[in-house]
């Protein structure tokens, strides 16, 4: 059994819980690169996939804000924030899904995985300061 460390709420994750969600992960990505391909086989546009993918994640965390009930309102410029951190990652969505339409799945994912390292090329130039090697290890 994977100990979480909920005796205790200030011991860390067990190492185990974490390679399980980093299996978790990875498998995602296969699997969602393998159910875009589907839906494209099946005649889904981008642009349905997108929709589809937006609304099962709104009805996942709408059941986990009612399972978990820390409803809350959030406040107008908090609101304007999580969507301008949002749209990144809704463009990157849009890119994989039509790179997927047009390569393999494994070279799709290979590609998006890609974004990780952009990313902290992004931040290094936005913010002027090259990043710490704890970063770049990771």
């Amino acid at each position: 059994m994977i100990q979480t460390g909920a005796q205790n709420p200030s011991s860390p994750p067990s190492r185990a819980l974490g390679i399980l969600f980093v299996i978790i992960g990875a498998s995602s990505y296969g699997l969602l690169a393998t159910i875009i391909k589907l839906a494209y086989a099946h005649g889904s546009t981008t642009a349905e996939i997108t929709m589809i993918q937006f609304a099962l994640g709104a009805l996942v965390l709408s059941g986990i804000n009612f399972i978990f009930g820390k409803a809350g309102r959030i406040a107008g410029r908090d609101a304007r924030r999580l969507l301008l951190a949002g749209i990144p990652g809704g463009i990157l969505s849009v890119a994989y899904y039509y790179s997927i339409k047009y390569i393999s799945a494994s070279v799709a994912v290979v590609l998006l995985m890609q974004s990780v390292w952009m990313g902290v090329v992004a931040e290094a130039i936005f913010k002027k300061q090259l990043p710490s090697l704890e970063k770049l290890a990771a």
